[in-house]
Parts: structure tokens; C-alpha cells; sequence
């Protein structure tokens, strides 16, 4: 099983995406780029791509047209915005969400025409499936499987085969929920210090249920960090109102013991988070605050949390 990254708070526009690890498969002979490798899920299927590649948007239907929100990059693999006058010079993965409200239309006219300056991967994208010759060399190609898409433009055939080459199904994650989880137990005397947090986002697909959009495991360091802002965050009850919540988030912390720790100390916590709060056991639940959201700044949740992708425009 693939390991793989996490997300959001439930009030807000669209979240869908994918995710990434810190560690994925390393470089091999013949790698077309000499660089560890990461990968990422989208619906239950999996990618490898260029660990060092930002994210982005890619095309989505909106009432029945294809555009982006845009196609380019707006976050660097560690999480920072990518800086002014480099988002067209970045490679990126994609995926169909809106990051801006100021859109494009696809297929891209003006600066954004093709062929692109840079490589990029597109989780999900409104393209048909098949290959396009896009000139000067830049192929874009299009793979349908399990019902999405995997779309790769680059004008080197290796690295698009390498991609396409490793798409599989899988990952640590459910691919669909048929409606939200909650917390059920809890460890009697705690996970002790964290490890790491896998998180699983889903997004609420139009026929109810909520399908798999972007998974992770974080490490020690993002671990603890997401532990120290639940501790400082208040409580708060959860409630969704009326309407079914148009996202969800499960997560596993896995913690050991420590020196001195009561014997029983140590495991894997389930979590969730949704309608604005974090559930660490059943019935302890927590405000989505600013605190536990900086905490998800780290990899590529800034261009997938609602919350963290900041005002449109």
C-alpha cells in the first residue's frame, strides 16, 4: 500500500485534490528527472510525480463549460506561496478546484495558450481522455481510469511515460465515504507523543456520498504540531445545521510511549474534522481555529484547504 497527504474545515466552496509525502519512491536508472519522486491520490488512484513540483489548479465543468482557476502554480512543495512572476514557470500538479475567482477558459487562449512553458500533472481535469500535440514538441496526454483522469503535458515522452507509467489504484485511504464518519473510541490512556497523521479529505460528489480527494502521511515534526494547537484550541459541539457537510476529513495519529508514561500509553487515534471543528474522541470536539490551520500549512494544503487558500481574486 502506497503511503501517502490531508485537509480542511467544512465551510467553504469546493476542496478537491490530492495529495503528496514527504518521502515517496526514490530516483531509479533511467528516471528522466534525477529527484525523489512523491505520490499523490485522487479518487482512489494513485500518481508518482517529481517530488519538487508545486501545485495548482487544473480544468473543472462549471455549468457545463471547461475552465481553470486557474492552471498554474500558487504553491511550492512545502507549502509557501509561490512568489510573484514565477506561478508560469513552475512545474505543478493540478487539480480541479478554485484557488482565484478570476478564471480561465480551456482550452487556454493568450498567455496562457499553448504549447506551456513547463511541465505539469492534472488530477481529475475535465479533458478527454487521449493524446494532443500541442506543438514545438509538448504532447499533453490524457489517461482514464476508475473513472478520472491523469493528464500529463511535457515535451519529454520519457518523463510523461514515467507518470502515466506508475498510475495504480490504491493508497492508505478509503475512496468513498457513503456519509460522514465520527469517532467512535478512544485509546484509554492516550497515543503519548505523536508520530505521525495520516490524513484522508473527501469532497461530497453530486450523487451524495463523499469520494477521496486528497490523502497524506506527515511526519513527526507536522504531527506534533497539529497535537500542540488541538491542545490550545477551545471546545466547541459540532453542528452541520440542515444540509450534509460538502466535505470531511479523517485522520490517524499514531503516537509511542515516553519515558515515564503510564503503561498503555501509545497507538493510533482516530480524528475527524468537519463543520468547523476537530473530533480527537467521541464526543471531544474542537474549534477549527487559526492555531490547528496553521498547522496544515505544510505540503500542498494551502492549495487545497478552503481555509487556507485565503479571499478570491
Amino acid at each position: 500500500m502506497r503511503a501517502l497527504g490531508t485537509l480542511l474545515a467544512g465551510s467553504v466552496l469546493v476542496l478537491a485534490a490530492c495529495g503528496d509525502r514527504s518521502t515517496g519512491p526514490p530516483a531509479v536508472a533511467g528516471d528522466p528527472v534525477p529527484t525523489p519522486w512523491r505520490t499523490e491520490v485522487w479518487r482512489g488512484v494513485a500518481v508518482d510525480v517529481p517530488a519538487d513540483w508545486a501545485y495548482g489548479g487544473a480544468p473543472l465543468n462549471v455549468a457545463g463549460d471547461p475552465v481553470a482557476c486557474p492552471a498554474m502554480a500558487t504553491v511550492t512543495a512545502s507549502g509557501d506561496r509561490v512568489r510573484a512572476g514565477d506561478p508560469r514557470s513552475v512545474p505543478y500538479v493540478g487539480r480541479p478546484l478554485f484557488l482565484t475567482d478570476v478564471c480561465q477558459a480551456y482550452p487556454f487562449i493568450g498567455p496562457d495558450s499553448d504549447p506551456p512553458a513547463v511541465p505539469s500533472v492534472w488530477l481529475g481535469a475535465e479533458v478527454p481522455a487521449g493524446a494532443e500535440d500541442l506543438g514545438d514538441g509538448w504532447v499533453r496526454e490524457t489517461m482514464a481510469v476508475a473513472g478520472t483522469t491523469v493528464t500529463v503535458t511535457s515535451d519529454d515522452r520519457a518523463l510523461r511515460d514515467r507518470i502515466l507509467g506508475s498510475v495504480d489504484r490504491g493508497g492508505p485511504c478509503a475512496p468513498v465515504l457513503p456519509a460522514p464518519t465520527r469517532v467512535r473510541a478512544m485509546l484509554i490512556e492516550g497515543y503519548g507523543r505523536p508520530q505521525s497523521l495520516e490524513v484522508c479529505a473527501y469532497r461530497r460528489s453530486d450523487a451524495g456520498d463523499l469520494v477521496l480527494a486528497y490523502a497524506t502521511v506527515l511526519g513527526e515534526e507536522e504531527a506534533r504540531a497539529f497535537a500542540r494547537a488541538i491542545d490550545h484550541a477551545e471546545r466547541r459541539d459540532m453542528d452541520c445545521g440542515d444540509e450534509p457537510p460538502p466535505e470531511w476529513v479523517t485522520l490517524e495519529m499514531t503516537g509511542s510511549s515516553y519515558p515515564g508514561a503510564p503503561i498503555g500509553v501509545g497507538g493510533t487515534q482516530e480524528m475527524v474534522i468537519g463543520c468547523g471543528v476537530v473530533e480527537t474522541g467521541p464526543g471531544q470536539t474542537f474549534e477549527l481555529d487559526e492555531g490547528v490551520l496553521d498547522s496544515l500549512r505544510v505540503q500542498g494544503l494551502p492549495a487545497v484547504l478552503s481555509s487556507l487558500i485565503g479571499p478570491m481574486g
